[in-house]
């Protein structure tokens, strides 16, 4: 059986989907049962809150260990929210992340690692006087990811590209403008296997 691990923040964990199921993480899951049957065990270490800097403090608990065959990572946005006007990973150190995250995995393993682009936010919905996420900020970190992607030969999946701009935003991402809602899940698991299926055969 190959074992695919899932590695970030709470939209890999699956917040404010209506149940697991309805994540992209647990669509996942049933994806590969349904069209790969008894081949593929998926571990979903997403975790409420974490950041690129948390993640590579725990990357041998939360990956290594398991000795994966796919590996997905995705932070960002959690790393570029501000709080009290600072971000709480500041670009330079979540690229760094970012980058020993990936070559640690790629050194200690033989898994395919595809890193999945935070998606936009609402920002009239998620920001207050305390905490403030702007999509000029993600974008500029999905930016990070994709500059290490080319040298190291790595995979991303581009879910901000896919859902800004659209006039259903507001149908795909939950009312606290930060999270997708079960629509928004539904989208980002068609576009991770349309990115990534040739990894399943």
């Amino acid at each position: 059986m190959r074992r695919i691990v899932l590695m970030g923040d709470s939209i890999t964990y699956g917040c404010n989907a209506s149940n697991k199921k309805s994540s992209w993480a647990g669509r996942l899951e049933e994806y590969l049962n349904t069209n790969f049957k008894n081949q593929f065990e998926v571990i979903n270490n997403g975790v409420l809150g974490e950041n690129a800097q948390q993640g590579f403090d725990d990357v041998e608990d939360k990956v290594i260990k398991y000795t994966p065959d796919i590996v997905l990572i995705g932070y960002g946005t959690n790393d570029c929210t501000k709080e009290q006007g600072s971000y709480v990973n500041d670009f330079y150190n979540f690229e760094s992340n970012m980058e020993d995250i990936a070559g640690t995995i790629r050194s200690e393993t033989n898994a395919s690692i595809v890193f999945n682009l935070a998606p936009p936010v609402i920002e009239e919905l998620c920001n207050t006087d305390t905490m403030q996420i702007y999509n000029r900020d993600i974008e500029t970190y999905n930016k990070a990811v994709k500059k290490i992607c080319g040298p190291m030969g790595l995979s991303f999946i581009d879910h901000y590209e896919l859902m800004a701009g659209r006039k259903d935003l507001k149908q795909l991402i939950d009312s606290g403008g930060i999270h997708p809602n079960d629509e928004g899940h539904k989208l980002m698991l068609e576009n991770i296997i349309a990115s990534i299926n040739h990894l399943f055969s």
